[in-house]
C-alpha cells in the first residue's frame, strides 16, 4: 500500500499519476523499485481511507502533445528520463 497526501490524493483521484519524485520517493528506493514488480497497489489518503488501486509505470515518450510525427525521434539515446509514476487503475473515493 501507499498513502497520498492530500494535495495529491486529490488529483490521483480525478485521474493524475502522482509521480514517485512528488511522493519524495527516488526510483531506486527499495519500496518504489518492490512495488513495481507488483501488479497493482492499493492507495489511501491520509485519512486511511482507500482511494483505490493503482500501477507503477514510466510514461511511454510516444505519447507526448508537444512532439509532431515529423520530428519526433524516439531512439532511446535522445529520449529524456521518464519519471516513475504512479497510475490510477481503480479510484473508488472521487473527490
Amino acid at each position: 500500500p501507499i498513502t497520498l497526501p492530500s494535495e495529491i490524493a486529490f488529483r490521483w483521484c480525478q485521474g493524475r499519476a502522482a509521480l514517485a519524485e512528488a511522493l519524495n520517493l527516488s526510483p531506486s528506493e527499495p519500496m518504489v523499485t518492490d512495488q513495481a514488480d507488483q501488479p497493482y497497489i492499493r492507495v489511501y489518503d491520509e485519512f486511511a481511507q482507500l482511494l483505490g488501486v493503482g500501477q507503477w509505470q514510466t510514461p511511454d515518450p510516444a505519447f507526448n502533445e508537444n512532439s509532431s510525427d515529423d520530428s519526433c525521434d524516439l531512439s532511446p539515446e535522445n529520449l529524456p528520463p521518464q519519471p516513475l509514476q504512479l497510475q490510477p487503475i481503480v479510484v473508488l473515493q472521487p473527490k
